[in-house]
């Protein structure tokens, strides 16, 4: 998942890491001539209902984390 320019993705995901969901900041895994900000995700152990209540979890964190920016 991308974000706008502005967003700060080490300080989203360590308020996501609050709410127990674990996430990485895409901005660490760029090189310093790409400056994207967004979430690098893995559900691979992740299916059927348990996936989408995850889901749900995270855009409801998400709505309220970026609500505040």
């Amino acid at each position: 998942m991308e974000f706008e320019d502005g967003v700060n993705d080490v300080a989203l995901v360590d308020a996501l890491m609050k709410e127990q969901l674990v996430m990485r900041p895409l901005s660490i895994a760029c090189t310093p001539a790409d400056q994207r900000s967004g979430l690098i995700m893995g559900v691979g152990m992740l299916s059927g209902e348990t996936l989408l209540h995850e889901v749900k979890r995270l855009k409801t964190a998400l709505l309220k984390l970026l609500k505040n920016i």
